[in-house]
């Protein structure tokens, strides 16, 4: 995942029809979500756990679709955190 926006608890997330990411959703409608920032020794990570759905763009918030740029966008996989961790190495800024 190269992108994401973030409504609350919502996270959209771009993807294109068709693609691995959007028919192993439909297969399976749970996401589990890795962000992460820095690296060993300091780092932060945020793991996001939720049910998603695949949404097609007229569906999508409009400032949800401008915050990404290009027009590859074909479809929106829309997570809803249910389960959240986060952990930040002891020498991470806070």
């Amino acid at each position: 995942m190269s992108v994401y926006v973030r409504r609350g608890t919502t996270f959209w997330l771009p993807t294109m029809a068709g693609s691995v990411r959007e028919r192993n959703l439909r297969g399976m409608p749970w996401l589990t979500m890795v962000i992460a920032e820095g690296d060993h020794p300091v780092h932060i990570a945020v793991i996001v756990e939720g049910p998603a759905i695949v949404v097609k763009p007229p569906d999508v918030p409009t400032d949800v679709v401008t915050a990404v740029t290009g027009n590859w966008v074909s479809e929106w996989i829309q997570l809803t955190a249910e389960r959240l961790l986060s952990y930040a190495d002891q020498d991470a800024s806070p």
